[in-house]
């Protein structure tokens, strides 16, 4: 299974759960600091991203010699760097 193809969306998942958890346990004065975390999951995403060019052209296939539910082609990862841009601004 290559499951590298959607480590950008797992990325994400974890970083919504760790991101609603921090806002969570911080008070309301600190709540203003949260902006820097925040920030710094997205310079993991793009970490993330980066690290998954070796695996442009592959899909995800969650079962054994089926077909694959998720491609991350050329284009996706394009785009996934513009909407990364578009969070970080």
């Amino acid at each position: 299974m290559t499951w590298p193809v959607v480590g950008v969306e797992l990325g994400v998942c974890a970083g919504v759960i760790a991101l609603l958890v921090a806002v969570t346990l911080a008070g309301e004065r600190r709540e203003q600091g949260l902006w820097k975390f925040a920030l710094a999951g997205i310079a993991v995403l793009g970490g993330i991203l980066w690290w998954q060019q070796p695996w442009i052209g592959q899909g995800f296939e969650p079962v054994p010699n089926g077909r694959p539910m998720f491609v991350l082609d050329q284009f996706a990862w394009t785009f996934k760097w513009f909407f990364l841009l578009t969070m970080a601004v």
